[in-house]
């Protein structure tokens, strides 16, 4: 039998792509508010008109159908702006975090072959890259303006099946791979679905990373939708002001991941309770926590059944973001973790044994995900393709598709899907894919390191990532953990540099030679001071007198990161340091009287160093 099939609560158009969506919408709201953010409101209208006169400029730079634009833009409305601007002139967006490191920024940008960079100005690594910077300034100069005035703008015809935006998740060979998503991908996300309520009356918030596959549920489920688009703001008071920006804005819905609901339901229960529809995903969820958020929104209604939408989602980014989910309030209390649900509409999920039959209801079994979600699949990498996207045999349309996952799942009684594992050694860490032969591929590129292996260690908020290296010869000395965190972050985002670095003489090996895993020396959290990387790599050696600065910033990373000591030298990420752990010390400064920005604390991890800074 079939391990989970489609359900579908409306059909949506097959023949709308993002721009006409969003052009109808605009033209039957033309005076809802699209944009809500701190550089004020943009209506649909008004958005639609500047997003042609870029269009206008991007098509006379050559953008049309089958190009690739990156854009290196903060989370804001210049960037949505492109985005849309981007699909209307027929390419493609690459989105780039400006949190990335020069080097790959460089190495996207090439394997994207994108035919320039759209950024707010000339970044200093420019002269590094390949494609051309172009400033959004010089763009609006070419188009004839800023303003809101229609261009004369012919926008490309674009299909459904062409390409809307490239995404890059971390890749199984170590390189990145990119992601082909399609305009009809997107529509299908967010038109005629039953997961939550997409309306004009709707305010979603706009808060994930905008290289983050989230992102595109929050942009488009808005924009094709009538709905208003809080843009989160960028920063250090982001985590902190979270709570007062949803409820001062009006926020309904919001995804959040994981990590980070689990942080609001600890520090504040009540922070969501505004918000009408709320999603989570990106890791497992812990059923205390869905629990309270469910008892919660029960009883603020009375025990009657919730008006409200809480939900636990599932989706990888070559599914289109989201492909399950499974609401918070049909949880039972004998649950020992939280299903990720049934299929979307316009979605298909299969359960297959190793030889391809469905396995039976309560049989683990690979996950498979077919439907209108399927993306096109890698960039440039047809064998990769053909070995993840296969003929959808069950689906009984010519030419369909389903995506296999590696993730192993398990059909229960109730129809629900549980989440068992994976099947290979990816793992998800604050919602990010992960691939941990492309960091050990990063720490074989450091002349010093021989050998590096790369693993995910069971914590109690997740996972993190310890990478057990071999030194060549007479390099042991070098290779410490301050150093080789310092490195990595010069090659990969802050979220793949391991919590621990632990030398060894020689990796393990099974009897054919190849590395054994399974013997490598474990490791748990209590491990974490030990690796945690000052000159002599461990905690505490400040080296002398502390400044007040140093004092300061020693007693805040005490308490967030729960340690007992802090070197000035201590590395922040491998002290257990994260995305989440940043916006709290970043607030906890600026309760203290300390001026801090988050890019500050990534480029200067350590205490020395960020006091010098602020200094």
């Amino acid at each position: 039998m079939f391990a989970s099939r489609s359900h579908t609560a409306g059909s949506f158009d097959p023949a709308l792509t993002v721009p006409g969506a969003f052009d109808a919408v605009a033209a039957a709201v033309p005076d809802n508010v699209a944009l809500d953010g701190v550089a004020g409101r943009l209506t649909y209208a008004q958005l639609r008109a500047r997003s042609e006169v870029l269009s206008a400029a991007l098509g006379r730079r050559g953008v049309g159908l089958g190009t690739v634009v990156g854009v290196h833009l903060e989370r804001s409305f210049d960037s949505l702006i492109t985005y849309l601007a981007i699909l209307k002139a027929g390419g493609s967006y690459l989105p780039l975090s400006p949190e990335y490191p020069p080097s790959r920024l460089k190495l996207l940008l090439s394997d994207a072959g994108a035919v320039f960079v759209v950024a707010a100005e000339l970044p200093p690594w420019s002269a590094e890259v390949d494609s051309p910077v172009v400033t959004l300034a010089r763009l609006r100069s070419d188009g004839g303006g800023s303003g809101d005035e229609s261009a004369a703008s012919h926008p490309m015809p674009v299909t459904p099946e062409d390409v809307a935006y490239v995404m890059y998740t971390s890749g199984s060979t170590g390189t990145p791979k990119g992601v082909l998503v399609t305009h009809r991908n997107i529509v299908q996300l967010v038109r005629d679905q039953d997961y939550l309520d997409f309306g004009a009356g709707e305010a979603f918030l706009h808060l994930s990373p905008t290289a983050f596959d989230a992102s595109t549920f929050e942009i488009w489920g808005a924009l094709l939708s009538g709905a208003r688009l809080v843009l989160a703001p960028s920063g250090r008071s982001a985590l902190a002001d979270l709570p007062v920006l949803l409820r001062e804005r009006g926020v309904s819905a919001m995804f959040l991941t994981t990590p980070l609901f689990h942080e609001l339901m600890d520090s504040d229960p009540g922070a969501l309770d505004p918000v009408r529809q709320v999603l989570v995903g990106g890791e497992p969820m812990s059923v205390e926590r869905a629990l309270l958020l469910a008892r919660r929104r029960s009883a603020a209604t009375g025990g009657t059944a919730p008006a409200s939408v809480a939900a636990n989602v599932y989706g990888p980014t070559e599914t289109t973001t989201f492909a399950t989910a499974f609401r918070l309030d049909q949880l039972d209390g004998n649950d020992k973790s939280v299903p990720i649900g049934r299929p979307l509409s316009h979605t298909s999920v299969y359960l297959l044994r190793e030889d391809g039959s469905p396995a039976a209801e309560g049989e683990s079994g690979e996950i498979y995900i077919g439907g209108a979600g399927v993306s096109r699949g890698y960039l440039g990498r047809p064998a990769q393709t053909a070995e993840r996207f296969l003929p959808d045999p069950f689906s009984g349309v010519q030419g369909a598709r389903m995506y296999r996952s590696g993730d192993v799942g398990r059909l229960r009684p109730d129809g629900a899907i549980e989440f068992l594992g994976r099947i290979d050694n990816q793992v998800k860490i604050r919602g990010f894919r992960i691939e941990p032969v492309e960091v050990e591929e990063a720490l074989l590129n450091h002349a010093g390191v021989r050998e590096a292996a790369v693993v995910a260690v069971p914590v109690p908020d997740g996972v993190r990532l310890a990478a057990y290296v071999v030194p060549g010869a007479g390099q042991s000395a070098e290779l410490t953990p301050v150093a080789l965190a310092t490195y990595l972050r010069g090659l990969v985002p802050g979220f793949m540099v391991p919590s621990w670095f632990v030398t060894l003489s020689e990796l393990p090996r099974t009897v054919t030679g190849k590395l054994d895993r399974r013997e490598l020396p474990a490791l748990d959290e209590a491990d974490l001071p030990r690796f945690s990387g000052g000159p002599t790599g461990g905690p505490g050696d400040e080296d002398g007198p502390l400044s007040p600065t140093e004092e300061r910033l020693v007693e805040i990373w005490k308490q967030i990161l729960q340690v007992e000591t802090v070197g000035i030298d201590d590395d922040f990420f491998s002290l257990g340091g994260d995305s989440i752990r940043i916006l709290r010390v970043l607030a906890e400064a600026e309760a203290r009287g300390l001026e801090l920005s988050l890019v500050q604390l990534f480029e200067h991890t350590t205490i020395r160093e960020l006091a010098a800074s602020v200094q």
